[in-house]
């Protein structure tokens, strides 16, 4: 009779959206209810609401998915099918607690480093009320015995089951002493462990703000956002780890999809604003544990928006690509166009959410980088088949990740001091520069109607006019900068970089490279 419920369970047909918005809905649910029913009838606060417990059950979900699925070999689709049902028992503590608990419960294990083994073996049996109550103590004692049961079933093995489920429950007890976890770490480093507290832990999460450049009013906002800065880089290794499940080729044509060549200038944008607003401060010394992790997630948040933007363009671009990009994930077929617009908008997701842990300014920012290449890639507007617009819809999205890069070392994500001459250049050199790009896809935009320089005059005069373009972005270094010693500099690159575009094969490496080789020449020179 169990297996028989099992197998239906494994085998309901649900699509991945049906999966993401139902796990959303259980998880924000849950949310709510804890924070009204048992914490005075409030109302979250965002970053409780949308950050740190989703990333926490995400986080914990994923994590008994990959130890499940090592166990029992049980395909990703069916497990997660399973888990789905097993996460309605996360609404069981507010339910339940509103009938036992009279206090305030942290929401998180609050100890010191002396307290962690101890902490630990009676994970299930502490009332303290930090982090502990009746149901979410009951709670976790359903999820690990109908795992032990699941895999003892699968496997008809005692020793798997057990194996399984003492790890699981280590697992969710790290998850949930993160906060603490995150202290001793940071205190370890300026005292011994043996001297660090209880008392240290609760202080330094809640008074030390200044590890974070920008100032959150409530403690537990603060809180949230140091313990969010810690779990979205684990969210991400266990994405990985969850992706190569379905094969290393999956994989490896995600990665093949950053485009390196393409990336890397994004990311030199980024931390060429960061440089510029860490010249701007007045306090250098600022490079704690916590603002290391802040520069983490907002690299991934510029990786995530450019993936996002990448797998929505080989979406539209899938006719374009068999006649010029055979290589790429679609075309070749090591990846479909389903599992790439699942894809895409899993990035969104992991954009939203470590913009998000950045500050309001942040994800203000990466939304509109979510939304320019939408409209630069999507019907009905599609503007990539136009020259002009699909240039500024380009430099734009290189210019909001220089002022995304600015905004994270800038004091509570404040614009002042913003360099607009650098601003200025970065859109009009970007705008100059980025039809080099269309070369490589004459082949397959001239048929399918995407009019860029080189479809409209030909590849010959096409390569003149954006080597034109190219030479005239060099010429402009000097001018906006009002740098004298960068014009002979500026001519030589621009003219190499003339002949690189005119000639026969198309090296597009040589070109990005040598504009890497110039822009150090210029840090050099000109600041």
């Amino acid at each position: 009779m169990t297996r028989k419920i099992i197998d239906q369970i494994e085998n309901q047909k649900n699509t991945f959206s049906a999966f993401l918005i139902t796990l959303f809905v259980i998880i924000l649910l849950r949310t709510f209810l804890w924070s009204f029913l048992i914490q005075d009838y409030t109302i979250p606060d965002y970053t409780t609401f949308f950050l740190l417990t989703p990333l926490f059950y995400f986080n914990t979900l994923i994590s008994i998915m990959l130890i499940t699925y090592l166990l029992t070999k049980t395909p990703i689709g069916k497990l997660a099918n399973i888990m789905l049902y097993a996460w309605i028992l996360i609404l069981l503590p507010p339910l339940l607690d509103i009938f036992f608990t009279k206090n305030q419960v942290l929401p998180f294990l609050l100890f010191g480093p002396n307290d962690f083994f101890y902490k630990m073996g009676t994970y299930l049996i502490d009332m303290s009320g930090k982090g502990h109550t009746i149901g979410t103590n009951l709670q976790l004692i359903l999820i690990i015995a109908l795992f032990t049961i699941y895999v003892f079933l699968k496997t008809k093995s005692k020793i798997k089951a057990i194996t399984g489920a003492i790890i699981i429950y280590i697992i969710i007890f790290l998850y949930t002493s993160i906060p603490s976890i995150l202290g001793i770490l940071v205190l370890g480093t300026s005292k011994p462990l043996s001297m660090i507290r209880e008392a240290d832990i609760l202080n330094f999460l809640i008074n030390t703000r200044e590890s974070l450049l920008i100032f959150y009013k409530d403690p537990s906002v603060y809180v949230n956002i140091q313990a969010s800065l810690f779990t979205i880089p684990v969210l991400v290794i266990q994405l990985l780890l969850l992706y190569l499940t379905f094969g290393n080729k999956k994989l490896a044509s995600t990665i093949k999809s950053i485009r390196f060549t393409r990336f890397i200038p994004q990311l030199f944008v980024f931390f060429a604003g960061i440089m510029f607003s860490y010249n701007h401060l007045n306090n250098k010394d600022i490079f704690t544990f916590q603002f290391i992790l802040s520069i983490i997630v907002g690299f991934l948040a510029v990786l995530f928006s450019w993936l996002y933007a990448t797998h929505l363009n080989d979406v539209t671009d899938i006719k374009i690509d068999r006649l010029s990009n055979t290589d790429r994930p679609l075309p070749s077929r090591i990846s479909s166009v389903k599992e790439f617009k699942i894809l895409a908008f899993v990035f969104i997701i992991l954009t939203l959410m470590c913009s998000l842990t950045l500050g309001y300014k942040m994800f203000v920012l990466f939304m509109i980088m979510i939304c320019l290449p939408y409209i630069y890639s999507m019907p009905p507007f599609r503007l990539r088949r136009w020259p002009v617009t699909s240039n500024l819809l380009i430099a734009g999205q290189a210019t909001i990740v220089f002022i995304a890069g600015y905004l994270l070392f800038n004091s509570n994500n404040s614009l002042i001091n913003l360099p607009k001459n650098l601003i200025a250049l970065i859109f009009v050199v970007i705008a100059l520069i980025s039809s080099v790009k269309d070369i490589k896809d004459f082949r397959g935009d001239g048929p399918n109607r995407v009019y860029t320089i080189p479809t409209i005059f030909g590849l010959r005069k096409g390569k003149i006019i954006i080597g034109i373009l190219s030479f005239t972005a060099f010429i402009l270094f000097p001018i906006f900068l009002k740098n004298a010693d960068l014009l002979l500099v500026s001519a030589a690159f621009g003219i190499a970089e003339l002949l690189i575009i005119l000639d026969q094969k198309l090296r597009e490496k040589w070109i990005f490279g040598m504009w890497f080789v110039y822009i150090f020449l210029v840090a050099l020179i000109a600041f």
